[in-house]
């Protein structure tokens, strides 16, 4: 009898493909929902949610629900590239982090591709964890 050691599956960003309308319209590049920035940003979120209390008597004007507090860790950490993204007048829109995070926050079709890449990202774990295991049990 052994219990069998296995490093964990390291996984790379893969590109997916968004699709609107049953259409390609664009890709991104996806990192796995265990990338180290992102699970930092998920305990950080976590600590302000717990240090601002229950109390909903004064909150400031300008706070950012958890949603867009998310979508903007996705947007900076999960995210990595993207191909096929204009701006309203056409113009290709270069990837960044910041940009991410506007597309993210504030374009009508951000939350949409929060959920999406967050769901990608969650995929390509899964995918890695279970080839990972598949691994291990070959003799």
């Amino acid at each position: 009898m052994a219990l069998k050691i296995a490093k964990k599956a390291e996984t790379d960003a893969q590109w997916c493909v968004f699709e609107q309308d049953g259409e390609a319209v664009a890709r991104f590049l996806i990192r796995p929902i265990d990338e180290p920035r992102y699970q930092v940003a998920q305990e950080r979120l976590q600590m302000a949610v717990r240090a601002g209390g229950l109390d909903i008597a004064d909150i400031a004007a300008d706070a950012k629900p958890w949603v867009l507090r998310d979508a903007e860790a996705v947007a900076r950490y999960l995210v990595a590239d993207w191909e096929g993204l204009e701006d309203a007048q056409g113009n290709a829109l270069a990837y960044s982090p910041d940009t991410a995070c506007e597309v993210f926050a504030q374009s009508h079709v951000g939350l949409v591709l929060w959920a999406w890449a967050k769901s990608q990202a969650e995929a390509l774990q899964e995918r890695a964890e279970r080839e990972g295991a598949e691994a291990v049990k070959k003799p």
